[in-house]
């Protein structure tokens, strides 16, 4: 037993529980600012042959933490052939369903309604993350309105959430600027300032708003939520 920070900047007594996992890994369970959260212990030994050279790439090797750090946490599993996939788009089903784990901290019950989806569609929904006539399960997503989707998650829980003017002012710096929806650019501001996303390039603020978000992209963004957001 131990003692959390509440979000009012109160203190109150916290329960922290170890899980094992296989390959060496456990993870401590916590929450963080009252989101639930979880800190690795041990080590791990990857599964996937298809990102196991991403760890002596310079260039790959963020996408190789990112796979680890949501495998790890259960997030994230590998394909039916056993490789992660990590550049194959994700769909709207799949990722309501990822956003319904990082707001209720646990997987939603798959075993209720039609689909297996149906239980994080229906929260997607009636909260507000994706309207009705827009939920197409098995559709493609844009990085920008996974983004949206993400940045509504978040202020369900705290409606302060917002960009500030120079997260405004350093969105406006962006090279496809004018690409992005302006439905959608308070949330891609808020995004690229609290270092959610940094962008597709090095040289230059490159948002891509319109390519489709990918598993190893929501993987590092998710992965940003839990240890810069969050911190």
């Amino acid at each position: 037993t131990g003692y959390e920070i509440t979000t009012g900047g109160g203190i109150s007594q916290a329960r922290y529980t170890y899980t094992a996992l296989t390959g060496g890994t456990g993870y401590i369970s916590f929450k963080l600012r009252s989101v639930p959260a979880k800190l690795v212990v041990g080590y791990w030994t990857n599964p996937f042959s298809d990102i196991a050279g991403y760890a002596q790439n310079s260039e790959l090797y963020w996408a190789y933490e990112a796979a680890k750090y949501n495998e790890i946490d259960g997030r994230f599993k590998g394909m039916a052939d056993g490789t992660f996939s990590p550049m194959t788009n994700m769909n709207t089903a799949q990722l309501v369903t990822a956003l319904y784990r990082v707001y209720y901290g646990v997987d939603p019950d798959q075993t209720q309604g039609e689909y297996w989806y149906t239980t994080a569609s229906k929260w997607a929904i009636t909260s507000g993350i994706i309207s009705a006539d827009d939920f197409d399960p098995s559709a493609d997503v844009t990085r920008e309105q996974f983004v949206t989707m993400f940045y509504r998650t978040l202020r369900l829980r705290d409606s302060s959430i917002a960009p500030t003017a120079a997260m405004k002012q350093k969105l406006a710096t962006a090279v496809d600027y004018a690409s992005i929806s302006v439905a959608s650019r308070d949330a891609v501001a808020w995004a690229v300032g609290s270092g959610l996303i940094s962008g597709t390039t090095a040289d230059v603020l490159t948002i891509d708003p319109t390519g489709h978000i990918n598993r190893i992209q929501v993987c590092q963004m998710l992965r940003n939520y839990y240890t810069k957001v969050l911190g």
